[in-house]
């Protein structure tokens, strides 16, 4: 009994104490091991090309009218952006590069501004010259340009997207980089690992309700994952973005499905999911009709088979008479 007790109080209490504790303490004392300078943002001229048409040296002529912000919101426009910036001075021994970090972006062209040569462009499935993938983004070496040089750049955007640049150092982005893929790591492993127990404990108690639980983990997984910018991966492996950009706007729909599942109730939740079903029936027949299709035929009335022992069918239009 003695020794039972003394197990019993080690591993239950003594070992996630001193865990607890020797946690706190590396948190306050130790020192991080991916410690990096911040950036400092850049300030940006942004012009909106709604038609698509402009050319690189029209472009630049047109945003010299613009005047510097710091961001600025797409709106969900897809048309293409120009922004400029001017290339600043490069601090005592350091490489500068500038981030365009938004997750929404697909595709990236920057060109000098004197002279309009490439500097380079890159997408999601690959990138040349200066530019390189950096982080849920794009990053472009300044190494080489003169200070105060104009950068001439163009954008693509999908979805909710917030056109900004950060001015990093190379040894700092390096380490903000490395620091970005270890906590998707964190999260994706994390995530997993307990989904995977729960899906253990459903099969070892034959319980549905747990894979319900286990899928409902996974769709949190990617929705933090797009959250944080982390969602062009899985599993350590780069996602087509044509696949992406599908499932984006379904794990948001999973998500607040299986929200109502699990913290509403199943019957509330098919309520629910019925109405909004027939509200996008109903948007669907009214564009329909906008554009000039034929109106649906009206059926006439008639019992429903539950409801034939309690009313007699009448033809449309006669009177029951009273007997």
């Amino acid at each position: 009994m003695i020794l039972d007790r003394a197990y019993w109080r080690l591993l239950i209490i003594v070992l996630p104490c001193a865990v607890f504790a020797l946690s706190v303490l590396a948190l306050l004392t130790w020192v991080p091991r991916y410690a990096y300078e911040g950036s400092a943002p850049l300030p940006l001229r942004v012009l909106q090309d709604s038609e698509g048409r402009l050319e690189p040296a029209t472009a630049l002529k047109e945003l010299a009218q613009e005047q510097p912000v710091l961001q600025l919101d797409t709106q969900l426009v897809e048309a293409p952006f120009w922004f400029s910036f001017s290339v600043p001075a490069a601090q005592s021994g350091q490489s500068a590069v500038v981030e365009v970090p938004s997750r929404h972006m697909t595709d990236l062209a920057c060109w000098d501004g004197d002279r309009l040569m490439s500097l380079g462009s890159a997408d999601r499935a690959g990138q040349q010259g200066r530019l390189f993938d950096s982080r849920a983004g794009f990053g472009l070496n300044l190494q080489g340009l003169a200070a105060g040089a104009p950068v001439l750049c163009q954008a693509h955007f999908i979805g909710p997207a917030r056109l900004s640049a950060q001015l990093w150092s190379e040894d700092a982005l390096i380490v903000a980089t490395r620091s970005f893929e270890r906590n998707a790591g964190l999260l994706e492993g994390g995530i997993l690992m307990l989904a995977l127990f729960v899906l253990i404990t459903a099969l070892i108690n034959r319980n549905a309700t747990y894979v319900l639980f286990a899928v409902w983990l996974l769709i949190n997984l990617r929705a933090a994952a797009l959250s944080a910018g982390w969602d062009l991966q899985w599993l350590g492996h780069n996602v087509p973005y044509d696949w992406l950009i599908l499932a984006r706007p379904i794990t948001l729909a999973l998500l607040l499905l299986g929200g109502l599942l699990c913290g509403v109730g199943v019957l509330p939740a098919l309520v629910a999911i019925k109405l909004t079903g027939a509200h996008l029936r109903y948007q669907l027949y009214e564009q329909r009709l906008a554009r000039g299709g034929k109106p649906l035929p009206s059926l006439a009335p008639r019992a429903l088979p539950s409801e034939r022992h309690l009313v007699r069918e009448l033809p449309l239009g006669s009177v029951e008479k009273p007997r």
